[in-house]
């Protein structure tokens, strides 16, 4: 049975919810590049980090820098390690 989606908490989990639209985080995720379990963190605003930033970018497209995702999320572009991997 498919995750339930959570409730987003940033301005990015609101975006990547809405653009994965009823794809579930298991379909979403592979073609981010990201695992289902991160897909979901960042959908709830759980902090990641410059990998799963990196993917993100990749996967909202045009206009979307990592500084941009991270703003979007709350966290700062100081990201030395990736809690998500």
């Amino acid at each position: 049975m498919p995750r339930a989606a959570p409730v987003p908490t940033n301005r990015l989990g609101q975006l990547v919810q809405a653009k994965r639209a009823a794809r579930s985080a298991a379909d979403v995720a592979p073609m981010m590049g990201v695992s289902e379990a991160t897909l979901l963190r960042v959908e709830r605003g759980q902090p990641f980090g410059l990998a799963t930033a990196q993917a993100l970018a990749r996967w909202l497209g045009r206009g979307w820098t990592v500084d941009r995702v991270l703003k979007a999320a709350g966290q700062s572009p100081q990201l030395e390690e990736d809690p998500s991997a």
